[in-house]
């Protein structure tokens, strides 16, 4: 198991969701308090970066989750231990929020993905007016080249009117 760096957008993303499962503020989240609430909501956030990332191949050391979220490694240790022995217990509230935790975590991925989608279509979209741009430029470039040769064949230079009538053309 590897481990990488956590993002803040991604620790924002699991203590948002925590928040919502527990019922409480994220204000709230990162105070000194032994609110059950709190307690477990920081917990179920401890809890995900050394558990559940391991889906995804990916485990957090307890030092590294600690130094995060600015708290002792044995604080971080603990509140692993409190979630999976109230989970083992049957605990409701925990197992509750727990779930309740879990949905939101789904349903926020979920939002994020379908964001990302809009935001990788609009990219596509936006590519693909920049390079018709660049074509159009090239045939007005080559048009002017063209047009350029067909006047030096007259035996004249072009004149400025000349382009001038050309701009004119093409923009309408």
């Amino acid at each position: 198991m590897r481990s990488e760096p956590i993002s803040p957008a991604e620790i924002q993303f699991i203590t948002r969701c925590a928040s919502i499962a527990a019922g409480v503020s994220i204000k709230n989240m990162n105070r000194r308090t032994r609110v059950f609430e709190v307690v477990i909501a920081r917990s179920l956030v401890y809890y995900y970066f050394r558990h559940k990332m391991k889906g995804h191949n990916c485990v957090h050391s307890l030092q590294t989750v600690s130094k995060i979220f600015n708290q002792n490694h044995a604080t971080v240790l603990n509140s692993v231990r409190l979630i999976n022995n109230l989970i083992d217990i049957s605990d409701k509230d925990v197992i509750r929020m727990k779930s309740k935790f879990d949905e939101s975590l789904k349903f926020m991925k979920q939002l994020l993905e379908e964001a990302e989608l809009r935001q990788k279509e609009r990219d596509e979209s936006d590519a693909e007016r920049k390079k018709e741009a660049k074509v159009l430029k090239t045939y007005q470039r080559n048009y002017r080249k063209v047009v350029s040769k067909l006047i030096r064949t007259v035996e004249r230079p072009p004149t400025q009117r000349d382009f001038d009538l050309l701009d004119h053309i093409l923009n309408h």
